[in-house]
């Protein structure tokens, strides 16, 4: 019988309409704890709305150490803007507070969409999971307490018309951004540099990092096929800035001991370090010619 003791890797699962990321960390824990007949670390690399629907990778076991990596990554969505009317939420889980008919023609549309590529201010929704004085943004809004959001710098890498629909009053888009970017929030902004009201009707999230749907499972599929699903703990490794060490240097760090780096090292402030096997053994620092563990991979 095959032992799955110490299970260590990625699953990436799709999530589906109307289930929370926590309920399919939830379903996952389930699922593995019947593979491993025990306990398995599960977590999330950046949670979706429940109203959202796509690419939630998940760190198993020694994985979830590497989940900073994913947390801060580039993500893509795919996203649809209903026009005409403004929700409380951004989305069409609120309540309509404003209305408009003003729905712009593609041209029109076409024009705006340079002024949001790049780096850019972006005012988050109030409905969100950012905390204010220890609670969390949506808590106070839904008790009509009033409370000021800051407003974050995001970067927004591409962003693409897909279809314009008039008579729909609905228009799809792509967009690849930076972590801390809200497309609802866009999807807004949009809207209002037309000056019209928008909301999102629907969102999918397409990318996170080196994730994308071609990994990904449905979070019901048998356990069987879950385990067969899980990424290798390095595999998504691919384009971060790592070291290679030898024998001597990874019994050092496995000890706790720094070691000696002249080496040119990566501009990250931690970043993995990996043996011949291309197995990882540690994240690390820099600091004046020495290589420091952070913390140690137990695989």
């Amino acid at each position: 019988m095959t032992s799955y003791d110490n299970l260590s890797g990625w699953l990436v699962v799709d999530k589906p309409l109307n289930l929370t990321s926590a309920q399919v960390v939830g379903i996952a824990k389930r699922k593995l704890r019947i593979l491993t007949g025990g306990k398995v670390k599960v977590g999330h690399t950046g949670t979706l709305d429940p109203l959202a629907t796509g690419i939630l990778p998940l760190a198993i076991g020694e994985a979830t150490k590497l989940s900073q990596f994913f947390l801060d990554a580039h993500k893509s969505y795919d996203f649809t803007l209903y026009w005409g009317q403004k929700t409380d939420t951004a989305d069409a889980e609120g309540a309509v507070i404003a209305q408009s008919d003003v729905i712009p023609n593609l041209s029109d549309l076409l024009a705006v969409i340079p002024q949001f590529l790049g780096a850019q201010s972006q005012l988050p929704p109030k409905y969100s999971a950012l905390k204010v004085d220890g609670k969390r943004a949506y808590d106070l809004a839904r008790n009509n307490i009033d409370f000021e959001l800051k407003k974050r710098t995001i970067t927004i890498q591409d962003l693409k018309l897909i279809t314009h629909d008039i008579e729909a009053k609905k228009s799809q888009f792509s967009v690849t951004c930076s972590k801390g970017t809200y497309v609802r929030t866009l999807g807004e902004d949009i809207a209002a540099a037309c000056h019209g009201y928008g909301h999102l009707s629907a969102l999918r999230r397409t990318k996170v990092g080196f994730f994308s749907q071609e990994h990904a499972i449905f979070p019901d599929i048998c356990e069987k096929l879950v385990y067969k699903a899980i990424l290798g703990i390095t595999e998504p490794l691919n384009g971060i800035s790592a070291i290679h060490i030898d024998d001597h240097q990874e019994k050092a760090l496995r000890f706790g001991q720094s070691i000696i780096w002249q080496e040119n090292f990566p501009d990250a402030i931690i970043f993995p370090a990996l043996n011949d096997n291309q197995s990882i053994v540690a994240l690390v620092s820099f600091d004046t010619g020495r290589i420091i563990p952070k913390r140690i991979f137990n695989l």
